[in-house]
């Protein structure tokens, strides 16, 4: 017999289900993105004399929607409100909407404009294929710290080197190891950088072509694929975390369905043989 919890638990609540409906969501994306229209029309000062007192209605009217739904989704977690600031994105979003509040004066624009901005942040909320590329890119913050220390040391070398070898040639990148490390970074982006070998090539035209082709070889196509890779990584595991984490779905369920589905390959292969064996022995004469 299922007591009145299990039956809370297995039945969710019409509100909650309302605020995690595909509709109410879809809702909320697209005031996030009139938001975001109406701070970029508040950047030209003809529209805001024009049509000023219209953009700060709609301003008011998008805030006044995002704070019903934090009302909402609050009063969904109803009989334990409490429980709508245990996901983080929650808070985010309580945090956001809490500044979108306050009493900020009319001379502080730039003030208001950020806050205006931050409403933006609220589409990792409102899609979770963003969230999940944010978890991807926090699960793999800790492997980006040991690659970040590399291409420092990377740079470091190369910086060092051409200070020490091409500063009387080419003063302007290679002066201190300051505008060494600035010319090395617009190297790495790949702009202009034949224009900036050109002189240390004029100067030293086997030992300035290795130094830069070098850096670019290692720096670009090494150290920097580096990064994709440790993103990559933590891309995949955010995804494993959100299959294990799926109400009703975790690895051992994935486990079972892909057996299932074996098996049911090779039911149609058997039954395939089968029907040909059957095909064959049509044919063969009785007194065979």
């Amino acid at each position: 017999m299922i007591d009145a919890g299990t039956r809370e638990r297995q039945s969710p609540s019409k509100l909650k289900g309302l605020v995690e409906s595909r509709p109410f969501n879809l809702g909320i994306v697209v005031l996030i993105i009139l938001g975001a229209v109406t701070v970029g029309v508040g950047t030209y000062p003809d529209m805001v004399s024009r049509w000023g007192g219209c953009i700060a209605l709609a301003d008011w009217i998008i805030i006044g929607c995002f704070t019903v739904e934090v009302v909402l989704r609050i009063a969904a977690e109803s009989p334990k409100p409490w429980r709508y600031f245990g996901d983080p994105w929650n808070v985010f979003d309580f945090a956001i909407v809490t500044l979108c509040l306050l009493p900020l004066s009319s001379d502080a624009v730039v003030a208001i404009r950020v806050v205006r901005l931050l409403r933006m942040l609220r589409i990792f909320r409102a899609l979770p294929k963003l969230r999940l590329l944010v978890r991807g890119i926090a699960h793999s913050m800790s492997s980006v710290g040991y690659v970040a220390t590399l291409l420092l040391m990377h740079f470091f070398l190369f910086a060092v080197v051409g200070v020490s070898v091409f500063s009387t040639n080419d003063a302007e990148h290679f002066g201190n190891l300051g505008s060494a490390f600035l010319t090395l970074f617009q190297v790495l982006t790949l702009e202009n950088w034949p224009d900036v070998m050109a002189p240390v090539k004029a100067a030293h035209p086997v030992v300035g072509v290795a130094y830069f082709v070098g850096f670019i070889v290692t720096g670009t196509m090494v150290v920097m694929n580096l990064f994709v890779g440790v993103i990559v990584g933590g891309m995949s595991e955010a995804i494993q975390e959100e299959k294990s984490s799926t109400p009703g779905r975790s690895a051992d369920a994935d486990a079972a369905a892909e057996v299932r589905a074996s098996l049911g390959r090779i039911a149609q292969d058997v039954r395939r043989l089968e029907n040909r064996v059957r095909s064959l022995s049509a044919r063969i004469p009785p007194d065979a």
